[in-house]
């Protein structure tokens, strides 16, 4: 059995997957195995994977006609053999000593999930948007979210989990939806016992022109919007609101649009507002309460 599986959903991205391919054969933990998901990639993904495979035995490919990334995953996660199961986009890429830092630490703690920081790329602006101190176990609802700030970081990739939790538990992506990290990250951080973040490790996020979410539609709106309201009633229904803090959830009170484009936004956190303005974030307000 491995020690973990890595499982690179792939979709027309020949200009980024080398990169990403790269970064996890390469990784000091060698006990590892690849499952590459070929999501009716229309461009030489696929050839690049078969390159990739012919060197190193550790690659699987599974193709199948586009289903999106959800029911790649969720592929991944049904085939996948490792004692843990890690995720990677075809786009991003992880230090050389990622997986076995996370692995190490979970083995050591006993934990079902061990996550990692994260690096942000856009362009020429690169910056920590995730960035873990020092090791702890976490156990509580609540400070698990505050230690791996959700719901704004609310991603599957940072991390390893533990794959008989994952499977017992009966996760899955919801499928047809985007942001469908959001709702699998809430519900498995609460549903699991411990978590172990790992700090001197990272993943490299890249925000790319042609990228899914950067490219946003009406659907990118909705399903975001399932999604934030998703969470809240499964943070209401399980009773982990409380203590969360005043970034924990958020309800759209005002909105103005041009064109569909979002201009101005107001939103209510607990007992604070927050204003965007071309969705970003201005400033927070405490709000007076009357009586």
């Amino acid at each position: 059995m491995p020690k973990v599986s890595v499982i690179l959903p792939v979709y027309n991205a020949s200009k980024y997957v080398r990169e990403a391919l790269d970064s996890v054969i390469n990784q000091t933990l060698r006990d590892i195995e690849i499952i590459c998901i070929n999501d009716g990639s229309t461009d030489n993904s696929l050839e690049i994977l078969e390159e990739y495979a012919q060197k190193d035995a550790r690659i699987r490919i599974h193709s199948q006609e586009n289903r999106g990334l959800s029911a790649a995953r969720n592929v991944g996660m049904e085939i996948a053999t490792g004692e843990y199961i890690g995720f990677i986009d075809a786009d991003d890429k992880i230090d050389l000593n990622f997986y076995e830092e996370l692995y190490k630490n979970a083995a050591k703690y006993g934990a079902d999930i061990a996550a990692a920081s994260i690096y942000r790329i856009k362009g020429h602006k690169r910056k920590f948007i995730l960035r873990i101190p020092r090791v702890k176990v976490i156990e509580k609802t609540a400070k698990k979210y505050r230690a791996l700030n959700l719901p704004h970081w609310s991603y599957v990739w940072n991390k390893i989990y533990n794959a008989k939790v994952l499977k017992d538990l009966g996760f899955q992506f919801p499928e047809g939806k985007l942001y469908e990290d959001i709702v699998f990250t809430h519900e498995i951080l609460h549903s699991t016992k411990k978590l172990v973040v790992v700090p001197k490790v990272k993943y490299y996020y890249y925000i790319n022109s042609d990228s899914i979410t950067n490219n946003l539609t009406e659907k990118h709106y909705r399903d975001l919007k399932d999604a934030s309201i998703a969470i809240q009633k499964f943070a209401q229904e399980n009773n982990i609101c409380k203590g969360i803090g005043k970034h924990w959830y958020s309800e759209l009170v005002r909105e103005v649009k041009f064109y569909n484009i979002p201009i101005f936004a107001k939103y209510k956190y607990g007992k604070y507002s927050q204003y965007r303005v071309m969705n970003i974030p201005i400033f927070f307000k405490k709000e007076m309460t009357r009586g």
